[in-house]
């Protein structure tokens, strides 16, 4: 009896990780889901595009003007007759067409009754009846109405730029670290808030007398009233907190509304420093509660020399990517230092500074508005240095803070758009968006370097280590070079800059020599160790009868600042304490095993 061969059965396939999104909400036209939007429905808000923009109506003796005796300009926007949705459309009879039907129905009945012909009188009656059915018929099909429904007050005020402002708040912590990075700052807040204003005119205080013979309000109190809308453009990723008007439409559209009796302006004695009207509307920013390292870091140094008596104190930045988000630096607003007690008189500091007293009674030093140069924009920093009349006493810590403005928004909001309370879009007026990101510190100058550099490797103390390291059958070409400088950010080893020589043509043989210069930093804590790697080498050509032999050469090179305290701090990813100068020491060695590591795996493939 043979025996059946097993039953291989085939392996599941892997489970499948779908990965969800949020997604912020974006003004889109509500039909076709165009973001250009043109005009918005004055009663429920809803965008839409010019495509799907139903045509302005004229006024006929048929249909009344929805906005008519209120002294709106009839000629040019925003009009008379107000934009709708689909949902919301309607029409009002004009009067003038229910005084010509109620005129001929008296006058028939006027040439028949005396008459007293009374079939005559009998079809007339029941003409009329039928001809009432079918108007009431018509009119609810057609979303037609009787009178007009009494809306707020449309007031038609002088806008002025809608902003958009930003914030995101930190503390660096006082305490060494634990790791590199900026994960030494601790995250504590971040909102936004929009801001309209706007100024009512006289114009809007004589339409509010047309608004109370229309509709019958005595008193100002009385009324509510409609100034527009505001739309964002861009996806909003945010979480309305506190508003002073009604909620959002669709979380993007906010209807500039409120109440006559909180305008001055349309009292008695009305005054023109009370027209001004502002509107604020404040939103939480959820997406950066998530946020990694914190984009802004404060590192101070004791420059070498000068007795001891000149700090540099270097900001730090990295432009935070958030979904949707826009962000662009404009320059450092301000930064405080608060003066430690004990310290003397300040020399001289660059930069437009004023020394002043803070709220304890010591002295401060504020910087603002402080332009960025090419190179700070190219390596992410900007140093403040100030020299002091004596020797600066590293016992006593520093704090202020320092706030820095960036263009563009957290949230994805690239603008608002402002329409009139009628739906249509006010051309002409510009937004602002804008975005500071600051943070607080306190830190303690015993433990930032002080007068010493360590550089690695060192021909004295570093005899042991290798400077340059050759690797055979591997060419210094983009692929390799693009391979490093992955593994390098892989690695938290920040890479500032990538340099090329010209590739030269090897004379002989066939083959093209290169050289590169990577360099870039690594941070122990607050303490920024930076790093070269100098790649030289040449390239084959297989092809060719006297092929070059591909080589890669590179070489390493560390430097740091440190002082000479006892006192010693853990390494990350390892059990063991050591000082400022073995770390300086240890990124090096760890750098030469992660070249090592990535030019054997890629002689490998």
């Amino acid at each position: 009896m043979q025996s059946q061969p097993p039953v291989i059965k085939p392996e599941p396939p892997p489970d499948k990780i779908i990965e969800i999104k949020s997604q912020g909400p974006q003004t889109r036209c509500y039909i076709c889901g165009n973001p250009e939007i043109v005009s918005l429905c004055h009663h429920c808000g809803r965008p839409m595009c010019n495509s799907h923009t139903p045509a302005a109506e004229r006024n006929t003796w048929l249909w009344e003007r929805e906005f008519a005796e209120l002294e709106l300009p009839r000629d040019t926007t925003p009009g008379e007759m107000g934009i709708h949705c689909q949902d919301c459309a309607h029409k009002i009879w004009s009067r003038t067409f229910f005084v010509s039907g109620v005129t001929a129905l008296i006058l028939g009945l006027s040439l028949v009754i005396p008459t007293r012909d009374l079939p005559s009188l009998a079809l007339v009656i029941a003409l009329g009846c039928a001809l009432n059915l079918g108007i009431v018929g018509f009119m609810h099909s057609r979303k037609i109405r009787l009178a007009p429904v009494k809306h707020p007050l449309p007031l038609l005020p002088t806008f002025g730029s809608p902003r958009v402002s930003e914030t995101l708040r930190g503390k660096i912590d006082p305490k060494y670290p634990q790791g590199s990075g900026r994960s030494f700052v601790k995250y504590l807040s971040s909102d936004g808030t929009l801001t309209v204003s706007a100024g009512f005119s006289h114009a809007d205080r004589e339409r509010l007398e047309h608004y109370r013979r229309k509709f019958g309000a005595q008193a100002a109190g009385m009324v509510d009233f409609h100034a527009g809308f505001a739309a964002l453009k861009g996806p909003a990723h945010l979480l309305w907190t506190q508003t002073d008007i009604k909620t959002p439409v669709g979380g993007t559209i906010i209807p500039l509304t409120g109440r006559l009796d909180q305008q001055p302006y349309f009292g008695n004695a009305p005054e023109s420093k009370q027209r001004e009207w502002r509107i604020s509307q404040h939103y939480d920013l959820p997406a950066a509660a998530e946020l990694g390292d914190f984009p802004l870091g404060v590192v101070p140094h004791l420059a070498q020399g000068g007795s001891q008596r000149v700090l540099r104190l270097e900001v730090q930045w990295a432009v935070p990517h958030f979904p949707g988000s826009n962000l662009k630096i404009d320059h450092i607003q301000s930064l405080v230092l608060h003066i430690p007690h004990n310290w003397q008189e300040v020399e001289s500091a660059m930069n437009m500074h004023v020394i002043g007293e803070d709220e304890s009674g010591g002295r401060k030093v504020t910087w603002q508005g402080v332009a960025l140069t090419a190179e700070d924009l190219i390596l992410q920093r900007h140093i403040f240095p100030l020299r002091f009349e004596s020797p600066i006493d590293p016992i006593m810590p520093i704090r202020g803070e320092v706030k820095i403005a960036f263009k563009g928004s957290i949230s994805g909001i690239q603008g608002v758009d402002l329409f009139y309370p009628l739906g249509q879009k006010i051309d002409g007026i510009s937004s602002r968006v804008d975005t500071v990101i600051s943070a607080e510190f306190e830190l303690s100058l015993e433990r930032i370097p002080l007068q010493h550099v360590r550089i690695v490797p060192d021909p004295q103390k570093d005899q042991n280590r290798q400077a340059t390291v050759t690797f055979e059958d591997v060419a210094p070409d983009f692929a390799t070079v693009a391979t490093l400088t992955n593994a390098l950010d892989d690695q938290e080893f920040e890479v500032e800059m990538v340099r090329q020589n010209p590739p030269r043509p090897i004379e002989r043989v066939t083959g093209t020599s290169y050289h590169w210069e990577i360099a870039g930093r690594h941070y122990l804590g607050v303490l920024p160790v930076t790093y070269t790697l100098d790649i030289s080498g040449e390239s084959s050509n297989p092809e060719s009868e006297h092929p070059a032999k591909a080589c890669t050469r590179v070489r390493l090179r560390v430097a740091g600042q440190y002082s000479h305290s006892p006192q010693k701090w853990p390494v990350k990813g390892k059990n063991v304490d050591l000082s400022l100068e073995q770390q300086i020491v240890e990124v090096w060695d760890s750098l030469y095993q992660l070249v090592q590591n990535t030019m054997k795996s890629i002689k490998t493939t």
